[in-house]
């Protein structure tokens, strides 16, 4: 029976250009090693789990695929001894295995600990009970945003999330969050980051029930609450409580009106314990052309927003533009490039419905080039900063 374990570390072909020349040749040298370790795993048989941190999952790309054919068993080490969960980069490597066709059967979560203190974890041809198969494992959500509302005092020309075409202040209500999350939970394991966002979050006098049950159902999650900051003085004694509590970051965007104020902002949040990052200054903005990706895999390939995962009132989406682009509001904006009920229907999740899709399967389809990234419009365009609510 052969085995083969996973490998962390840096992503050479993404970080390369950032690196030095010996730098370089060392991450180059320990990709060599690992390609030579499992060559040597595909003909051995070993007696314990190597604690393998030399290189990502993006080296399984550098591999040719029939090399895993005579490979009965994938360990994937959990990266989150804390929670006793695996974190977003076991998940990353399990998603990378499947991509490359390793069937879930095949592959095993391996505890932290165990790998560490090189525990036998196969002995006599027979799999250690530490190592639970991926389907008894719930996968770990890297990143979702999630909107309060979809309106916004400030209006940004060009706003990524099209609030500056919303007229209306509606609230998504603290008992549907909780709902969703629910939902979410039974997928998923953790969300390592949950931003609350919009539109702005601060004009929700009762932002601290957002906050209390987003720490409530996902304990471990890193709650950040992002807001152009204009309205700080908005956030009531509970909502600091809340914050505080959870642990919760406040992430300033630093707009042009927002500098003016920066001072203020900085001294509420000391003067109430608040965890707070103000943006460095924002006076450009940057909107797509008309021109369209021809291959769907080049858009999603070079996407900014290809992990960020969407949920909106009850409804999960790989990222926020397909949900604009699916939302009849922005029917009209959006013309041609709106998405049609059967594209919603494949790419999103009503998360009221019952879900035959394990986590696993949702991260494959989430995280994966899909036709829909065709949608989004090409290249981006520069231009100054400007709020459409007069605000400066």
């Amino acid at each position: 029976m052969a085995v083969i374990e996973n490998c962390y570390g840096r992503n050479f072909w993404k970080y390369s250009k950032k690196l030095g020349i010996k730098a370089k040749l060392k991450t180059a040298y320990r990709y060599f090693k690992a390609y030579r370790s499992n060559k040597t795993t595909l003909h051995s048989i070993p007696n314990r789990y190597f604690n393998s941190s030399d290189v990502s999952a993006d080296i399984f790309g550098l591999i040719p695929k029939k090399s895993f054919q005579d490979i009965d068993i994938f360990l994937v080490a959990c990266d989150d001894a804390s929670s006793g969960v695996p974190g977003f980069k076991s998940s990353d490597y399990v998603i990378g295995l499947l991509r490359n066709g390793i069937s879930k059967d095949k592959i095993f979560i391996v505890p932290t600990a165990a790998a560490l203190a090189e525990t036998p974890l196969l002995e006599n041809g027979t799999l250690s009970p530490l190592c639970r198969n991926v389907s008894q494992v719930k996968p770990v959500l890297r990143y979702t945003e999630y909107h309060v509302t979809d309106f916004c005092n400030l209006k940004c020309k060009g706003c990524g999330h099209l609030s500056n075409y919303v007229s209306k202040l509606e609230f998504a209500g603290a008992d549907t969050l909780r709902l969703s999350l629910k939902k979410l939970r039974e997928k998923f394991s953790n969300i390592q980051v949950l931003r609350i966002m919009g539109g702005e979050p601060l004009l929700c006098r009762e932002l601290h029930e957002y906050i209390n049950t987003a720490h409530e159902i996902f304990p471990y999650c890193q709650v950040k609450i992002v807001t152009n900051g204009l309205l700080f003085r908005n956030i009531t004694q509970q909502t600091a409580e809340a914050i505080r509590n959870a642990q919760a970051e406040i992430q300033v965007t630093q707009y042009p009106p927002t500098r003016k104020i920066a001072a203020e902002i900085t001294a509420f949040c000391e003067e109430n314990g608040l965890k707070l990052t103000i943006s460095s200054p924002l006076t450009y903005f940057h909107r797509s052309s008309a021109e369209e990706y021809p291959d769907f895999r080049e858009a999603w390939g070079t996407c900014g927003s290809r992990f960020c995962h969407f949920l909106h009132d009850t409804r999960f989406f790989p990222c926020p533009h397909v949900w604009s682009h699916s939302e009849a509001k922005f029917k009209d904006v959006l013309r041609r490039s709106a998405i049609t009920e059967s594209e919603y229907a494949e790419y999103a999740y009503d998360l009221t419905q019952d879900i035959g899709d394990d986590g696993w399967d949702i991260l494959m389809k989430f995280e994966s080039p899909m036709e829909l990234c065709k949608k989004c419009r090409g290249k981006p365009e520069l231009f100054t900063w400007e709020s459409e609510a007069g605000i400066n």
